[in-house]
């Protein structure tokens, strides 16, 4: 088993797979897990849409399989700069590794504090930019509430486009296919 941490580097962000020991560490003791992302933990840490049984289940899905790492939860860490140390802003990945078709459905959020500066933006396409490298993925989709206009336009800044209504009322589901999205990178 690799136990090399699974990174990607955006311009602002540093993304972080997620794995046992840093989920365990996110639920059980903050100062390590701190220390273990080398990033300060914001007060309003998880961020919306997350809490202890989010963090719960992504711990049960990587002590059943280490090797799915990448394929649940990421930590999004802003990069220090003159004056500021890193600082962890988010976190979001996967709702498991690729279906038979080739599927991954995406999530993300940023904490409150961190909203509204592009951040999940720049996130998104660092998890979609790292999927699309994965040969197995043909297809990311992402769910997001119809009233969430922030949300809306982090998918259609990454070139999602509308696919039909989500799993519930009030959801919308979108799509990226790997040729679209290589399209859009020769551009």
């Amino acid at each position: 088993m690799n136990s090399d941490p699974i990174q990607f580097k955006t311009e602002r962000l540093h993304l972080i797979a997620g794995s046992s020991n840093l989920a365990r560490a996110e639920i059980e003791d903050s100062v390590l897990f701190s220390h273990l992302i080398n990033a300060a933990i914001p007060v309003d840490w998880p961020p919306p849409l997350n809490n202890r049984d989010t963090m719960l289940f992504n711990l049960s899905r990587l002590e059943i399989d280490e090797q799915q790492k990448g394929w649940w939860g990421w930590y999004f860490i802003l990069k220090a700069t003159r004056g500021s140390e890193r600082v962890l802003i988010g976190n979001g990945g996967y709702k498991g590794p690729p279906d038979n078709a080739g599927t991954v459905e995406l999530g993300y959020s940023i904490c409150r504090g961190y909203q509204n500066q592009g951040f999940a933006t720049e996130a998104v396409f660092g998890l979609v930019y790292w999927a699309f490298q994965q040969v197995a993925v043909q297809r990311i989709t992402a769910e997001t509430l119809l009233d969430s206009a922030a949300s809306l336009r982090v998918l259609e800044k990454n070139n999602f486009e509308f696919q039909s209504e989500g799993a519930g009322p009030g959801v919308l589901r979108y799509s990226l296919t790997r040729d679209r999205f290589q399209s859009i990178m020769e551009l």
